[in-house]
């Protein structure tokens, strides 16, 4: 009895195998293609059974992978596929976050690592949650803090509603708003770094309207 019990879970799980080879088989592998100011670069290949599995789907590459530059090997960005079409993943950008490593090896002792976390509104009505960090290179005073935080938000304000979204991306991707915040922090106090660790869209035109 127990000699049949076990042939008959052996031809279950033979039956269970060849279910999930047929559902790979059924799968279709799509190209995805990175957003439009990443130069539409191709990302790899996914599988989907159906082209509406994709929509939403969400993939990550380093910032590397599209410059070839080591210094933005610590840099991953996120796309979102927003459309399919002939085989083909359309994405949108979705975040940037540089990795925690990278991160922790700025912190200094006695020096100060000043955080500020907030939302922005792009001349296009897109959606952003910014979270940028201020490296002191020594301790600052809790005012001198509050007045780099400030500058910090205020230059991102300032920035962002200026620039349309495929804009806004590139300056905060590749620093040069993160620059800009340094620049002016060293007048009210010597700063050793400024990076904008991460970005996420939290809002587009599409779904508020």
């Amino acid at each position: 009895m127990c000699a049949k019990m076990k042939v008959r879970q052996s031809s279950s799980s033979k039956r269970r195998a060849r279910k999930q080879v047929d559902k790979w088989k059924e799968k279709k592998w799509y190209e995805i293609r990175a957003s439009s100011e990443f130069d539409s670069i191709y990302l790899g290949q996914t599988p989907a059974a159906e082209e509406e599995m994709l929509m939403g789907r969400v993939v990550e590459n380093s910032l590397y992978e599209f410059t070839k530059d080591f210094n933005h090997v610590n840099i991953k960005l996120r796309f979102k596929i927003i459309e399919v079409n002939g085989g083909v993943c359309t994405t949108r950008f979705d975040g940037h976050e540089m990795t925690r490593d990278f991160v922790r090896s700025l912190i200094r002792r006695g020096t100060n690592r000043i955080d500020g976390l907030i939302d922005l509104k792009t001349k296009d009505d897109f959606m952003l949650r910014v979270s940028g960090s201020v490296f002191t290179i020594a301790m600052a005073k809790s005012s001198q803090q509050k007045t780099i935080r400030k500058i910090m938000f205020d230059v991102l304000e300032e920035q962002v509603k200026n620039l349309k979204f495929k804009e806004f991306v590139q300056e905060l991707v590749f620093g040069n708003i993160a620059k800009d915040i340094k620049r002016i922090c060293n007048e009210i106090y010597p700063i050793r770094e400024c990076k904008l660790i991460k970005s996420k869209v939290i809002g587009s035109p599409e779904e508020s309207g």
